[in-house]
């Protein structure tokens, strides 16, 4: 997998992807600093529609940083977290920006 490194990387040009719509990083094992990472980049991509992060150990923290991105992407309707150990309180982080986000799909 490409790591939280690679996310890193990844994170840097994203922003030049204006057509990118869909971003599968399933199992790549980014890590909560991966999706910190992505997190930041994510409301730069505007034609993003589905996201999947699943299988990548992303935790608690990492959910809530991607919470916190969310409402801030207006395309984005599928999100995949599965298998990613989140507990309540990265549940309760998603939960919360759901009503302020454009997602008809979260796993």
């Amino acid at each position: 997998g490409i790591a939280s490194d690679g996310a890193a990387v990844l994170a840097d040009v994203l922003p030049g992807l204006h057509a990118l719509a869909v971003l599968d990083l399933g199992g790549n094992c980014l890590r909560y600093k991966g999706a910190w990472r992505l997190a930041e980049v994510l409301p730069q991509c505007p034609s993003l529609v589905s996201l999947d992060l699943s299988g990548n150990k992303l935790r608690t923290w990492g959910a809530e940083r991607l919470s916190a991105a969310l409402p801030s992407c207006p395309a984005l309707a599928n999100l995949h977290l599965a298998q990613n150990q989140i507990k309540a309180k990265g549940i309760i982080s998603l939960a919360e920006v759901l009503e302020h986000s454009a997602l008809i799909h979260l796993d």
